[in-house]
């Protein structure tokens, strides 16, 4: 199964959603075009921990964290790294609740076309979004 990484940009961090060429879901969308996307797959906790590592700034307050939390680097990576795992999951989740509806891929695929971009952007940019709102309806 061959994956191709894309980012995912939440809270001003780019994360990294995976695409799998298996399985797809077929669709019809503009007057009966079919269009055959891939479902989304999360990343792994590794991934998310390798990703906080290699960017310094986010590693000097995940550090700052750990000592304000009197918890070890290593044990604040691991939260940091799930809560990331988490966070993708659930974006992974809506990605392919809109490619799984055919009404609403073609809502997002008319959005993207007027909007002159990717149908793959803008179902991440939907996604996202609509993540932060339930996020914020929780609040």
């Amino acid at each position: 199964m061959k994956k191709i990484l894309l980012p995912v940009f939440v809270f001003g961090f780019t994360i990294t959603s995976c695409l799998t060429e298996n399985p797809t879901t077929d669709n019809q969308i503009n007057n009966n075009e079919t269009v055959s996307l891939p479902l989304r797959e999360v990343q792994t906790l590794e991934f998310f921990i390798n990703r906080v590592k290699s960017d310094s700034t986010w590693m000097y307050l995940t550090e700052e964290k750990a000592k304000k939390q009197g918890i070890t680097l290593d044990e604040m990576l691991k939260l940091e790294g799930q809560f990331l795992l988490d966070q993708d999951a659930a974006i992974v989740k809506i990605e392919n609740e809109i490619i799984k509806n055919p009404e609403w891929l073609e809502f997002v695929s008319k959005k993207a076309e007027e909007q002159g971009t990717t149908l793959d952007s803008m179902i991440r940019n939907d996604a996202n979004y609509m993540y932060l709102e339930n996020l914020n309806k929780v609040k």
